[in-house]
């Protein structure tokens, strides 16, 4: 399995675990890049705040990936979840 796969879903099980908002979350998109990484998508519900995404910050802290609050109309829409190796080679094992 991929690194990065294994990555995204490890963000996802402590995101969802840490965070109750979360499990409130209508689909969660798990996208294949061109390069081969993954980047995992959560549209949020309109409650969720900058402190919730403050908090996402420190729960994958110990994770070498970037979490990204996406705002649109004065509310937080969405969290991208990045792997912080996107755009090197990708490794693989089976």
């Amino acid at each position: 399995m991929s690194t990065s796969l294994t990555l995204m879903i490890e963000s996802l099980v402590a995101l969802t675990t840490h965070i109750d908002k979360f499990l409130t979350a209508e689909r969660v998109e798990l996208k294949r890049m061109t390069c081969g990484h993954y980047r995992l998508y959560i549209p949020v519900p309109p409650t969720f705040t900058k402190a919730d995404a403050s908090q996402c910050q420190a729960v994958l802290a110990n994770l070498p990936v970037a979490c990204n609050a996406f705002s649109a109309g004065g509310r937080i829409n969405a969290v991208t979840v990045t792997d912080d190796m996107e755009g090197q080679p990708l490794t693989v094992s089976l």
